[in-house]
């Protein structure tokens, strides 16, 4: 982009000399470039934002062009959980064989460069789930940044089932 900008500046600047009758007090004199902010300055804080810099070219007779560079920040730096709820033990719904799913995301913890904006559990909290003893569920908890990055990890729930038997109809004596 700079390396077009210079070619462009430069035509731009021998046409502007030209037109004043300047064309060869400067020509083939080298020109000085600047921009603002200077490189390396450190801009925005989201994923998106826009930053404009101008770049100026400068003759030694000091004629000058401008340019407007946008720098968009692209954030491609996934947010990491750092802490994933512990996997755990779920007892049975009484009269049933069929647990539910707990709220986890307030044991998820996580960072990110930028902004967390969304944090998911999947099924969500209070959802039921299994049929059997020791039967296992996976959940799903997911973290997601502005820019779409994400990060995952997975709890795994065991349905416990702690109800005895109950004998509903049990047979007269004989």
């Amino acid at each position: 982009l700079l390396f077009c900008f210079f070619f462009q500046a430069e035509d731009g600047i021998r046409d502007a000399q030209e037109s004043r009758g300047l064309g060869d007090v400067y020509k083939r004199q080298p020109l000085e470039f600047t921009q603002d902010p200077v490189a390396a300055t450190q801009f925005g804080s989201a994923h998106g934002e826009v930053l404009d810099v101008t770049v100026t070219a400068t003759d030694p007779g000091n004629h000058q062009l401008e340019c407007i560079v946008k720098l968009t920040l692209i954030d491609t730096q996934a947010p990491v959980i750092t802490v994933c709820p512990a996997d755990r033990d779920i007892l049975t719904n009484d009269g049933t064989c069929q647990g539910t799913v707990p709220d986890l995301l307030s044991e998820l913890d996580q960072t990110d460069n930028c902004i967390i904006v969304n944090r998911v559990q999947q099924p969500a909290a209070g959802s039921l789930f299994g049929s059997a003893h020791n039967e296992i569920l996976d959940v799903r908890m997911i973290v997601f940044d502005a820019a779409g990055n994400s990060d995952t990890c997975f709890v795994a729930l065991t349905l416990k089932d702690n109800q005895k038997p109950e004998i509903l109809n049990c047979p007269a004596d004989v």
